[in-house]
């Protein structure tokens, strides 16, 4: 059983950290899409690009800590800035910030490991703050 609940630790992990990869080329994109019009949008895509370059390379840690291959195995969709509103940019960035929060949650009901969870909660935590920062622009 245990060799069971491992292995879905390890692919959910490594979705995760799939994800991660995808979202920072996106947010990338973003970033210097939104540069000129969007100054400071553009400045907190690039500081949720370093944030997530640390937990990418946690996810990393974590899989290899359990013997996980960490190969990477993503597509990139094709993303652009097209005359979509940056409340619309916004929200959906904040939303996938939201979903990030729910599958780091998850996390926890899949393991009691005190790595596994403390890294975990360490990447939710920042992900909530991220929100908030989403949420600030988005009352301004």
């Amino acid at each position: 059983m245990k060799n069971t609940k491992n292995g879905v630790l390890i692919r959910y992990l490594k979705s995760l950290y799939d994800k991660k990869l995808m979202l920072m080329a996106e947010q990338g994109t973003l970033s210097i899409m939104l540069h000129d019009d969007y100054p400071y949008i553009s400045e907190l895509f690039a500081a949720l690009i370093a944030r997530d370059l640390e937990c990418f390379g946690e996810l990393g840690e974590l899989l290899r800590y359990l013997g996980a291959d960490t190969a990477i195995d993503i597509r990139i969709r094709k993303q652009g800035y097209h005359g979509e509103s940056i409340d619309k940019i916004v929200k959906s960035a904040s939303e996938e910030l939201r979903g990030e929060i729910d599958a780091l949650e998850r996390l926890h009901s899949l393991t009691d490991d005190p790595r596994v969870c403390e890294a975990a909660e360490k990447m939710r935590l920042e992900a909530s703050e991220n929100i908030k920062a989403f949420e600030r622009i988005l009352r301004s």
